[in-house]
């Protein structure tokens, strides 16, 4: 399978979103409420990475799907980042960044 760079960017404000899986980087704008976004099957993105910021100081993101075992993923952090990647059966965080 083939890495992929989309180059494409969604931009998130508060509330639950489904993932655009044509995006590789996801902006999250928690200044209103939490941002939680639902991935989509590994098996329909494999070989993809997706890299998510959480560019407001208040509230958290939240990214459900199994990554690296676990049912979700969430951070607090202004300006903190994870990229998770998909290997066609489950996501692995290959990525963080902590602000």
């Amino acid at each position: 399978w083939n890495i992929q760079e989309l180059g494409k960017v969604q931009s998130l404000t508060g509330g639950t979103h489904d993932l655009d899986e044509t995006c590789e980087l996801v902006v999250c704008d928690t200044s209103a409420e939490s941002v939680i976004v639902n991935l989509p099957d590994p098996a329909t993105v494999k070989g993809l990475k997706f890299i998510f910021k959480k560019i407001a100081s208040s509230h958290s993101v939240q990214i459900n799907g199994t990554i690296d075992t676990a049912p979700s993923y969430s951070f607090n952090s202004v300006f903190e980042s994870v990229t998770i990647m998909s290997d066609g059966t489950e996501y692995y965080a290959v990525g963080r960044y902590h602000g």
